[in-house]
């Protein structure tokens, strides 16, 4: 297989070639091997000539390493293949809604997964409803769509989208995907929970927070239990002062320093009197990045 990047209009110093998977970067070493004639020559003496040399000899081994590694997620397909960085991100291209209908109509485009992306997310804003009956049925339609969706960046905004609608009509699509397979989705659909913020929530997370084998999941339960206001939310994360992972302690540390307006250190018996003693009050909203600690 042949990669190759642009072509220049000028054949200056640092065009990169590559065939057969491995990147060409015999224009730096050429240009430090002229480098020992000419007029840099007469101003830096060969020593320091020498000296650039090999800088620019490191420097092309650094250059097509990193090029070989970045190569190496790409598909073989037995053809030529044109690339930039920006196709290797996969990052979704600006796409325009324009209101509730057309955000509805993109919904249902199966040939542009990254129109859905964004209708997803122009969903989620709780001010384009005048009404609960017509909010309550987006909530429908994107737990609906988030069973049938495909595409994990997809996925990710429905679940943003019903964290910021913040319906407890969200709670069962939300508690399926916290199983899913995908532990990026299972640590999005925990911290969506978080923001509905309901005692309805604790359960499942709990079990995300005790039982998950992923760290990410682990620490995004723990972050949303922080925004349910409600004793038993405490006790859980009560546990997590002695996990044996400093990540999930710092975590829940910081958790129910929100939930109880103190942070007491290390000092695990004032935590827990903390919590037997404590009123609790459901916390102000907050948004979903806050909620996902990574």
């Amino acid at each position: 297989m042949m990669w190759k990047g642009k072509e220049s209009s000028s054949s200056g110093p640092f065009r990169l070639t590559a065939s057969n998977g491995q990147f060409g970067s015999d224009s730096l070493t050429s240009a430090a091997a002229g480098a020992s004639s000419g007029p840099i020559a007469a101003c830096l003496g060969q020593k320091h000539v020498d000296l650039m040399r090999v800088a620019c000899g490191v420097a092309a081994c650094v250059v097509a390493g990193s090029l070989s590694l970045l190569a190496v997620g790409c598909i073989r397909t037995g053809q030529p293949l044109q690339w930039s960085l920006l196709d290797r991100l996969s990052l979704p291209r600006r796409v325009k809604i324009q209101g509730v209908s057309d955000a509805l109509a993109a919904v249902q485009d199966e040939q542009d997964p990254t129109r859905r992306y964004h209708a997803y997310l122009y969903l989620g804003d709780p001010g384009l409803y005048d009404d609960e009956q017509t909010e309550q049925e987006v909530v429908q339609l994107l737990s609906v769509a988030l069973k049938v969706e495909r595409v994990e960046q997809n996925r990710v905004a429905i679940i943003e989208s019903l964290g910021r609608l913040g319906s407890t009509a969200a709670i069962p699509a939300l508690s399926d995907t916290a199983r899913d397979p995908s532990a990026t989705i299972r640590a999005a659909a925990c911290a969506a929970l978080g923001q509905i913020g309901t005692a309805a929530v604790i359960p499942l997370l709990e079990e995300r927070f005790t039982t998950d084998d992923s760290l990410d999941v682990r620490l995004a339960a723990a972050a949303a239990l922080s925004n349910v206001g409600e004793r038993s939310a405490a006790i859980v994360l009560l546990q997590g002062l002695t996990d044996p992972d400093i990540a999930v302690v710092y975590c829940c540390r910081k958790s129910l320093e929100q939930l109880l307006g103190q942070n007491y250190g290390n000092d695990l018996e004032a935590w827990r009197q903390a919590v037997r003693e404590a009123e609790f009050v459901a916390p102000p909203r907050r948004p979903l990045l806050d909620l996902w600690p990574f």
